[in-house]
């Protein structure tokens, strides 16, 4: 596999790395991953000097691969979850022991004092109630821990681009009627949230 992840990373993004909390780097995941790879490389490999185990002799290449491969079962890891199986259900599924729930959708009131408007799934909100709702098709996010300067992961405020509206489902007639009206709700249905995130117990 040539260098590790770890340092090809760092050789290639020389700037401060942007995860500063305890959790894992996305480099040390996908090492993991890679480790499983090579795990079932190593069973090919396995299969292959079975069925022919001339191959094995030392002066031949495919034993010093069966070498290498051997070495790395050990340093394999796990993610540290179950599996899931593939699914096609139209829902979001964790691992057992995991929790999966949304907290800030399109429509949600933004916490402004005084003008909380409910959300309408017919299209039916007003241009100036989207205006105090969360937008549509939630995209890029970046995280910044409080207090600042920190490093928290239970406590911060969380920046979300809404990145584009549909017109299907912001508006009951769509895309007919066009006024300045609707380019507006529009507007306000696309943009950034900023939203504080704080974790509490259960229950």
């Amino acid at each position: 596999m040539g260098r590790p992840l770890k340092t090809l990373f760092k050789r290639e993004h020389s700037e401060e790395i942007s995860n500063p909390s305890d959790n894992r780097a996305f480099s040390q995941v996908a090492e993991v991953y890679l480790s499983r790879r090579r795990l079932l490389q190593a069973g090919t490999v396995a299969g292959a000097a079975a069925a022919f185990p001339f191959l094995l002799k030392q002066e031949n290449a495919l034993a010093k691969v069966v070498s290498k491969a051997s070495g790395n079962l050990g340093k394999a890891t796990t993610l540290g979850f179950t599996s899931l199986p593939v699914s096609t259900e139209d829902t979001v599924i964790v691992p057992e022991g995991y929790i999966a729930k949304p907290f800030y959708k399109w429509g949600d009131a933004t916490g402004i004092a005084g003008n909380l408007p409910v959300f309408k799934t017919d299209g039916s909100n007003t241009t100036e109630e989207q205006a105090a709702q969360a937008g549509m098709h939630h995209d890029g996010m970046a995280w910044f821990s409080l207090p600042q300067g920190g490093n928290s992961s239970d406590h911060g405020l969380l920046a979300i681009n809404h990145e584009y509206i549909d017109n299907g489902l912001l508006f009951k007639d769509g895309d007919a009627n066009w006024s300045a009206d609707k380019a507006l709700k529009g507007q306000n249905a696309m943009g950034v949230s900023v939203i504080e995130v704080k974790k509490v117990p259960l229950g």
